[in-house]
């Protein structure tokens, strides 16, 4: 019997880590080629949710959860990643951390779409004050003149990708209840595109950024592979068996804070007024829902018997 509790506690620990892959991407990105980054990225990641699903027994159940979390991982994190790295060159670790954060507005109407998962007026609410938030964000050029608009449509594109493989991941939660081979068999979609991009796209296969990477970025590249995509995956697949969609993701706008913490600590990044106004509308605007499902809640009388 799961307690009540972990799905959620999974979430609060996987949307506050996954606050700092921005962070974390562009730090890497410094040495290390976009490609290659990517690539061997999720291959420790794949090497060690199958190494992990081996040790647990599970390897016979690879054949029953079967190929979608596969074909899932191939586009997320498989195109994605490729698509947010590249996008994060185009702009702030600080913006893609809070266009992300709005991953909690987009996955419920697809949830409402796809699921029939119940979509309300505070959700609607919500999503005008965070598009208003994205859009001085975008419109914003940081302190250090990084950010573009280029770069943020990428990020935003992403999220709309990001919360349509979610779909696919809710159904097989739902079916199969197998977090850590459908995480072990998604991480493998995503190393497959990522080596297929590396094979076509990277100019040099000699990998000679591996001698000449300074150690801070080789701890955070190994973070960004073994705690960021290969721990932070299970634990979402994880709630996904026990959470909606549309809940799941409210732990999303964990991501904002978190993210923009990270960035200003590791890189530097600071916010200007405009942006920070941004920031706080968005935040506002993905919160507003919870808010108004807590003070609902509270107002409702316990049942008797």
């Amino acid at each position: 019997m799961v307690p009540p509790s972990m799905p959620h506690l999974a979430l609060v620990i996987a949307a506050s880590v996954w606050g700092s892959a921005p962070a974390a991407i562009k730090l890497v990105l410094s040495a290390v080629p976009l490609f290659d980054a990517v690539a061997f990225r999720f291959a420790l990641a794949t090497a060690a949710l199958w190494l992990a699903t081996l040790l647990a027994g599970r390897m016979k159940r690879v054949a029953i959860v079967g190929w979608r979390p596969f074909l899932a991982g191939m586009l997320d994190p498989g195109v994605i990643a490729i698509l947010v790295y590249h996008g994060i060159q185009l702009t702030t670790a600080i913006h893609t951390s809070v266009i992300f954060a709005l991953m909690p507005l987009v996955a419920s109407l697809f949830g409402r779409i796809a699921l029939k998962e119940p979509i309300t007026l505070g959700v609607m609410g919500g999503a005008g004050v965070a598009v208003l938030g994205v859009g001085l964000l975008a419109a914003a050029r940081g302190a250090s003149g990084e950010s573009t608009l280029v770069g943020d449509a990428i990020i935003v594109f992403a999220v709309f990708v990001v919360c349509a493989v979610q779909i696919v991941l809710r159904n097989v939660a739902r079916e199969h209840g197998e977090p850590i081979v459908a995480t072990a068999s998604m991480m493998s979609g995503a190393t497959t595109t990522a080596f297929i991009a590396w094979l076509i796209f990277a100019p040099d296969h000699g990998m000679a950024w591996v001698p000449t990477m300074p150690a801070n970025v080789a701890v955070i590249f190994f973070y960004s592979a073994f705690v960021i995509s290969a721990g932070c995956f299970f634990l979402y697949n994880y709630a996904l068996r026990h959470l909606p969609v549309g809940r799941a993701s409210l732990y999303g706008i964990l991501e904002a804070p978190s993210g923009v913490l990270i960035a200003w600590l590791l890189l530097g990044e600071v916010a200007t007024l405009q942006e920070s106004v941004g920031i706080a509308l968005a935040i506002a605007g993905v919160a507003l829902p919870v808010i108004l499902m807590v003070a609902k809640r509270s107002r409702t009388p316990a049942s008797t018997v």
